[in-house]
Order: structure tokens, then C-alpha cells, then sequence
């Protein structure tokens, strides 16, 4: 079972993010993209649906794990564009 939801304000102070095979259900968050001091999220081995929201832009340094989810869609141009994901499709 995942742990509980952590509030947007208390994750705004980390640089990195690790859910990784929680079997997490759902999207990424686009509000995740005001979380500027992100530097590494592993969401990978979940159960994560649509897109990297086209927000995540903004987000500086970003190196993003999605592996693992059946995601799909635009991927942003991210300023450091490290995607781990081999089964990652533009197309959906």
C-alpha cells in the first residue's frame, strides 16, 4: 500500500522524489511543476496513465524515471531531457 498523500508545501523543499514501484494509479500532477528545486523523480515500475504534463518545462534540472508506466503522449522539452523509458510512446 502506498503511504499517504504529502502536502504540495512540504515537497517543495526537496531535489529529489522516489515512488517507484508503489503501484501507484493516476497521472502525473502538473501543480508537481512549481516544485523548482526538483532534480530527480523515479516514478517508475507504477501504474501512471497519460503524459508528462507539458509544465514540467519549467523545471530546471529534471531528470525523470517514468519506466515501467503505460504513459503516453508529448513528452516536454525538459532542460536536462533524461527519460529513462524505452516503452515511452509520443503517440497514444
Amino acid at each position: 500500500m502506498p503511504p499517504p498523500a504529502v502536502p504540495l508545501s512540504l515537497l517543495s523543499f526537496k531535489d529529489s522524489v522516489t515512488s517507484s514501484s508503489w503501484n501507484s494509479l493516476g497521472t502525473l500532477p502538473d501543480a508537481w511543476s512549481m516544485l523548482t528545486k526538483l532534480a530527480q523523480m523515479d516514478v517508475g515500475g507504477n501504474q501512471l496513465t497519460g503524459s508528462v504534463p507539458s509544465s514540467w518545462a519549467s523545471l530546471p534540472n529534471l531528470q525523470l524515471d517514468i519506466s515501467g508506466n503505460p504513459m503516453c503522449g508529448p513528452l516536454p522539452k525538459l532542460q536536462t531531457p533524461v527519460i529513462y523509458d524505452n516503452t515511452y510512446s509520443t503517440t497514444c
